[in-house]
């Protein structure tokens, strides 16, 4: 892995050429290949180097942990200056959906010793994460919060950031649709084996309630790209399907995964007339 001057996994950020469409791709861990092996093999920097009409210059503004307010906070204190062309939004959820099973009097529990360590030793929080069907307890049945407040302070941040680019003069936003690797066509067992990570997250959630919450926050988005003329909302389910082939684990993209969601955003943005030659 290497980092930009920014602190960005991209390269260094040159000049903008007069022939080049500045895309800036926003996000949290999905955004950022946090299973990429290399830079290069992120959607970000595929997209970049994707065979198309428009020659891009893509900066991959992923950062692992970021909800939908530090994207913000990113785009608007990091991000300036950089004269984008476009931005893509691909929030990836989780660190925003996490927050519905934070409670001030809830314990951890485990079936299993849980192993101690900093939460800063990526190492641990991987092997506790990736081993949650060690410790899985049988989810006992509770209603679904009232998703309203968390849904309106969500799309109050996403305008946030709409607004802002709006005033930057981005021509084109794309809201990409959020994906998850288990999807209800699945069989049952499938859909928890793929959930197991999410899940580590949102232990208040079962495997359908996770589902229902994602797909109210991507209604969020539908619903904010009317708004616009300029703001288009990305449907990828379709092209990038769920299950281990494009993913890793719940939200993270395997590298055929990588490669999918870079050829369905490139396609996206080859139908923008403002951004043709």
């Amino acid at each position: 892995m290497q980092s930009n001057e920014l602190g960005l996994r991209s390269a260094p950020i040159a000049a903008k050429s007069d022939n080049a469409t500045r895309v800036i791709v926003l996000g949290a861990s999905s955004t950022f290949g946090a299973y990429a092996r290399t830079n290069s093999e992120t959607f970000p920097s595929i997209l970049q180097r994707y065979n198309s009409e428009l020659i891009l210059d893509v900066i991959n503004a992923g950062i692992p942990g970021n909800d939908i307010n530090n994207q913000y906070k990113l785009y608007e204190q990091l991000l300036t200056g950089l004269s984008e062309d476009v931005l893509i939004l691909y929030s990836g959820l989780s660190n925003d959906i996490s927050r519905l099973c934070r409670t001030k009097t809830a314990k951890k529990n485990y079936s299993l010793p849980q192993l101690q360590a900093p939460k800063w030793l990526l190492t641990v929080d991987l092997l506790l994460k990736n081993s949650t069907s060690l410790r899985y307890i049988p989810y006992k049945y509770a209603p679904l919060p009232d998703l309203t407040p968390y849904l309106q302070q969500y799309e109050a941040q996403v305008q946030q950031i709409l607004i802002l680019a709006q005033h930057r003069g981005v021509k084109q936003i794309l809201l990409a649709e959020n994906l998850r690797s288990f999807r209800p066509e699945q069989p049952l067992d499938l859909q928890q084996e793929l959930a197991n990570s999410a899940l580590y997250y949102t232990p208040c959630l079962s495997v359908a309630q996770f589902s229902q919450v994602f797909n109210s926050y991507n209604k969020v988005l539908s619903g904010i790209s009317t708004n616009y003329t300029n703001v288009h909302y990305v449907s990828l389910s379709k092209d990038v399907p769920g299950g281990r082939r494009y993913f890793v684990d719940s939200v993270h993209f395997s590298a055929e995964g990588e490669h999918a969601m870079a050829k369905t955003l490139a396609h996206k943005l080859s139908q923008l007339e403002q951004l043709q030659p």
